[in-house]
């Protein structure tokens, strides 16, 4: 039990750092109203990571499960795959609706935050990535490699805080957390499948990218913000949505998707979500 769980001490303390060293260095070298807006904004950003936790409340348990099953590592593989690509979806679609959501719900000196929203929901996309893409060191109980990934992104984190934030403020700081969740994501899976191979499509993780991509472009072009630009970021939310899930289709029939996510009472990862397991 210590073998696994002490690890975890520095992990989680790497974890504070980046999630929150930003504002440190932005309290001496942003201005209060740049601050401000930053932090209205990852709040937006962090709700990627806030949906998350719903889910990551049944991946634990069904992981460990699962993960003893002759084709456990192929439920794994597909569980992934519905993580990042499901994920990609919602960090979407916070980028989409961030700016009027703000304007709707803040002062006219609080929309600026929103420009902030598409590198941080970006940024917590990789943080939820990790997760599943770390699964193979968890199931080896090498939860040691999971703190070396850590702890190397929080050590990038702060070099380049110190680097980024003086020059840029909150940009800076934007860029920085982009830059750390990434790399925690790639280590993370690294390190991981060098214990157990889980697999990764990298058709998923570009698709993923790209949604989100042209979501924060779309989310430039339809500014300012109106009844017109609204529509506009619905219509084209739902054509992308549309699309996307027509290809995932393709590879993934919905018969066998709702199969995987609710095997039984028992092991199904619904299942766990509605009785709160």
């Amino acid at each position: 039990m210590l073998r696994y769980g002490l690890p975890l001490v520095p992990a989680s303390l790497s974890q504070f750092i980046l999630h929150f060293s930003d504002r440190f260095f932005l309290t001496r070298y942003a201005t209060e109203s740049e601050l401000g807006l930053y932090s209205l904004a990852y709040r937006f950003g962090m709700l990627v990571s806030v949906f998350y936790g719903i889910v990551s409340m049944a991946w634990g348990p069904w992981a460990f499960r699962v993960g003893s099953l002759e084709d456990g590592t192929y439920h794994l593989q597909r569980a992934t795959t519905l993580i990042l690509f499901g994920f990609a979806l919602v960090a979407s679609g916070i980028i989409l609706f961030a700016r009027p959501t703000i304007h709707l719900m803040s002062a006219p000196r609080f929309w600026g935050a929103a420009d902030y929203v598409p590198p941080l929901a970006i940024a917590y996309w990789f943080f939820v990535a990790q997760g599943p893409l770390s699964v193979g060191a968890r199931l080896s109980n090498r939860t040691d490699a999971l703190a070396g990934a850590n702890m190397l992104s929080a050590l990038l984190c702060l070099l380049l805080s110190g680097w980024l934030i003086p020059l840029y403020g909150a940009w800076g700081a934007a860029g920085v957390t982009l830059v750390s969740l990434s790399a925690l994501a790639a280590t993370s899976y690294m390190m991981s499948r060098r214990y157990r191979n889980i697999g990764l499509s990298p058709v998923v993780v570009s698709a993923s990218l790209v949604l989100m991509l042209l979501s924060a472009i779309l989310d430039v072009l339809l500014r300012p913000v109106g009844w017109w630009q609204l529509a506009g970021r619905i219509g084209t939310g739902a054509l992308l949505v549309g699309v996307l899930l027509w290809q995932g289709q393709r590879h993934y029939s919905l018969p066998s998707v709702i199969a995987f996510w609710y095997r039984g009472k028992d092991e199904g990862i619904v299942a766990r979500i509605l009785r709160g397991a």
